[in-house]
């Protein structure tokens, strides 16, 4: 049984041990470093319990290159670890185990272990595999679709499947979180959790409709989550990555989110609260969070001149931050802040600070001047335009699709999509080896 033995993730300290029979508790206190940048680090310690329904006959593990027979293993700052356990294969040729994990403590794992478990299910496997298939059946009858094609429905369900997979809870079933700064917090609220994920970059095309269509509870805990990191340190959070501050991607598209969730009538948060919290985040410079980074990192020369230069950041953020600014302005409106709205509304329209005449968002330095011998795809690829190109970022506009056709002429974003979705059709409309700047319609990526 394999119980830790990641090579990729540095582990500060591992320790588990054998405390009956039956029973392994420990903790991995895991550091991935500086993986999103420089001034960001992302740790956490996972607390767990494993539990058997058979004796453990005896038990061993290794550290780096070195096996051991005992019943604990105990090591710090090093990259592979893990622990096995041997049962009487005559006399329990079937093993059954059952975990708990918690980033709070070693107590709170056993709890969820317990009240997630242990007492509603105790060893019954097939119970425990009913309860999965009544929870996913419950999910997934939420949308029934017709059609004779089989494969069509295996696509349909699958991508609903992972809409709602692919996020974390990082609470206990007590409500305690254990934050960015190591402080444990508690959600009062039973039917609220602490919710993480990579990014929310860009998820505002189809998740959040999807979530707030289908899913409006988990919509509801998504923005109480992270109204609740804002009660804790003063900030929303882009990426929530074991609850840390985590600076992958840009923007702060949990905006879109938030405001989204209370435009479909998901409305059990405070939206005042919610409110100040957008307008912080589109008005105070980025900063370190403890041992993570808050905020938009261009955010002052963006106000400053209306778009992001690109000799002073990234360029692309220039339409980033401006949607974004779109959709507090929208928030603001709904919850009857005109004044707010009025701000935010035009900064929404400062997009057009980054469309030159060629009809693309063309870089800009800090001086106003246009960069020279530009090219739509090659200029800026995947570095002042994310994971994008000028081409691509152009209809980066969501929020008001016929300003743009009228701005950079009907006739000529037309044949632009034209071209772009005929040019992409031989590729099946993916980026080869991911390099998604190299097409123009790469729906294999947010971008377009």
């Amino acid at each position: 049984v394999l119980i830790d033995g990641c090579q990729a993730v540095p582990h500060k300290e591992v320790n588990v041990k054998k405390v009956s029979e039956t029973r392994l508790e420990g903790y991995s206190d895991q550091f991935s470093g500086n993986v999103w940048s420089s001034d960001a680090e992302q740790d956490y310690t996972v607390h767990f319990v494993i539990e058997f329904d058979h004796p453990i006959l005896s038990m061993g593990g290794w550290v780096e290159d070195e096996i051991f027979e005992g019943e604990e293993l105990a090591a710090k700052d090093i990259r592979d670890a893990g622990l096995f356990v041997y049962f009487d294969q005559k006399e329990h040729p079937v093993v059954q185990v059952r975990t708990g994990i918690s980033l709070v403590s070693v107590e709170n794992a056993a709890q969820n272990l317990k009240t997630e478990m242990s007492e509603p299910f105790g060893w019954d496997f097939e119970a425990v595999r009913q309860n999965q298939v009544d929870t996913w059946n419950e999910l997934m009858s939420r949308v029934i679709i017709s059609s004779n094609n089989r494969l069509e429905k295996k696509r349909f369900y699958n991508s609903f499947y992972r809409s709602i997979s692919t996020r974390n809870t990082w609470s206990d079933v007590n409500g305690e979180w254990r934050g960015t700064d190591g402080t444990v917090h508690r959600l009062m609220d039973p039917d609220h959790v602490a919710l993480g994920c990579d990014a929310f970059w860009n998820t505002f095309w189809n998740l959040n409709q999807f979530w707030n269509l289908v899913t409006p509870e988990w919509s509801s805990r998504w923005v109480n989550s992270q109204l609740a990191m804002y009660d804790a340190y003063g900030w929303l959070a882009k990426g929530p990555a074991g609850m840390n501050y985590i600076p992958v991607m840009v923007a702060e598209h949990e905006i879109p989110l938030i405001t989204g969730a209370y435009q479909m009538g998901i409305r059990d948060f405070d939206a005042d609260k919610a409110l100040e919290a957008a307008v912080k985040m589109q008005t105070t410079p980025a900063q370190k969070v403890h041992n993570g980074f808050a905020g938009n990192r261009d955010l002052t020369v963006y106000m400053e001149h209306g778009y992001v230069p690109y000799d002073k950041g990234r360029f692309s953020n220039s339409l980033e931050y401006s949607f974004d600014d779109w959709t507090v302005g929208q928030l603001a409106k709904a919850v009857g802040k005109p004044d707010i709205y009025e701000t935010f509304n035009e900064r929404g329209y400062w997009w057009r600070n980054a469309i030159s005449e060629t009809g693309f968002a063309h870089m800009r330095d800090s001086d106003g001047n246009w960069l020279e011998d530009f090219d739509p795809f090659e200029s800026g690829a995947n570095h002042h335009y994310v994971e994008g190109n000028a081409w691509q970022l152009t209809h980066f506009v969501p929020q008001d699709v016929p300003a743009l056709i009228e701005y950079i002429g009907k006739d000529r974003f037309t044949d632009n999509l034209i071209w772009g979705f005929e040019e992409s059709y031989s590729l099946r409309f993916n980026g080869l080896n991911d390099q998604y700047w190299e097409v123009p319609v790469a729906q294999g990526n947010q971008q377009f």
